[in-house]
């Protein structure tokens, strides 16, 4: 049924593939590479959607494959599970992926388990993030004894998994500056002490729309040391089965990963980009932008009624498509690429056939 849906979207519906709603700009941590701090610093100034509003958004979507929940802190939001449930509802969404700092335990609690228990037909992916561990957590997040509360968070999501089935643990590993020479023994540390969790590592990035990282030289990396990690996390976790259609995810990961190393190599296009048709970002403030990366804003849900396909169909937003076609627009951004390469001819052959490869155990 599962399998049956995804081509359904993939093919036949008229909207977005992939939505990004930022619930809040509220945050409890000042993370030293976050790209959207700026707004997190003024998050009062900025009136949120409010669930009427989201209502009005979800009634006027056609299904929906995926929907990241984002901030600032999504836990934060009060309504979060109902959101949750406001989406499965009228689009009949099919996996929902919440980021999060892991240092709000007993909140993060409470909202999750009634999302869980109220939408058992929805994949939940929770992206716990850990960018480095012990006091260097909380230097790198600004916030005293946060790696015992996010511990503490992974041992109440660890417990929940064992409740609800369509629970699953990603650990968010942002490869910075800072980082750069620990990255390997904190994905040791996941492997190790972090039972079921999936080490998830993605490069930290700066988003035109909304402004660079707080610390602007934490995106400094050496490639060539981003392309050994990855090696080093594909030969550490071979099999990850623990999550919907784990060995197909995982072989998509390993083309992701190739395909930021070659666009940093490079600096140029290496995958055709489908933001602004098939994955689109909605900021807290009702802000309708392409991808996160772009400043080219394509108008404000408000403005029209909610209704995002009018802002599509608009002849500025085509242009805005148009131009990120033709000026080849590329990044590193992992979620893009994701959804390019389901998109992609190209890419989607490839991938299903170094899947086929893996199933007669001949892929590497």
């Amino acid at each position: 049924m599962k399998s049956a849906k995804i081509v359904k979207n993939r093919f036949f519906s008229r909207g977005p593939f992939f939505l990004i709603l930022y619930v809040t700009a509220r945050c409890n941590a000042r993370c030293k590479f976050c790209y959207y701090w700026d707004n997190i610093v003024n998050w009062r100034a900025r009136p949120h959607l409010e669930v009427d509003e989201i209502e009005k958004i979800t009634s006027r979507l056609d299904t929906l494959q995926q929907l990241t929940i984002s901030g600032g802190e999504p836990f934060l939001r009060e309504e979060l599970a109902e959101i949750c449930t406001i989406f499965r509802k009228n689009c009949d969404v099919q996996f929902i992926t919440i980021p999060t700092n892991g240092i709000l335990t007993s909140k993060t609690e409470k909202t999750l388990k009634k999302a869980l228990e109220d939408n058992p037909g929805v994949d939940f992916r929770i992206g716990l993030s850990m960018p480095e561990m012990g006091e260097e957590l909380d230097e790198l997040y600004g916030v005293k004894n946060s790696f015992q509360q996010h511990q503490e968070t992974f041992k109440m999501m660890k417990s929940l998994r064992d409740i609800y089935s369509n629970l699953n643990i990603d650990v968010g590993i942002v490869y910075n500056m800072y980082n750069a020479k620990r990255v390997r023994e904190i994905i040791d540390y996941v492997i190790n002490n972090m039972e079921g969790c999936n080490p998830i590592v993605s490069v930290v990035r700066e988003a035109t729309s909304v402004g660079k990282p707080r610390m602007e030289d934490s995106k400094n990396i050496e490639v060539d040391e981003l392309e050994n990690i990855y090696t080093y996390l594909r030969e550490s976790i071979p099999k990850r089965n623990n999550r919907p259609y784990a060995d197909f995810m995982n072989i998509m990961r390993d083309q992701v990963h190739e395909i930021t190393v070659k666009t940093l190599r490079d600096k140029k296009m290496v995958i055709p980009c489908k933001s602004g048709e098939k994955l689109m970002v909605i900021y807290d403030n009702g802000d309708v932008f392409p991808c996160e990366l772009l400043d080219e804003k394509m108008g404000n849900i408000r403005d029209f009624d909610y209704d995002l396909g009018a802002i599509l169909e608009l002849k500025e937003s085509k242009q805005i498509v148009e131009k990120i076609v033709k000026d080849e627009c590329h990044c590193t951004w992992e979620c893009a690429n994701n959804n390019n390469i389901l998109f992609s001819d190209k890419f989607s052959v490839e991938l299903f056939s170094r899947y086929a490869k893996y199933k007669m155990g001949a892929y590497a």
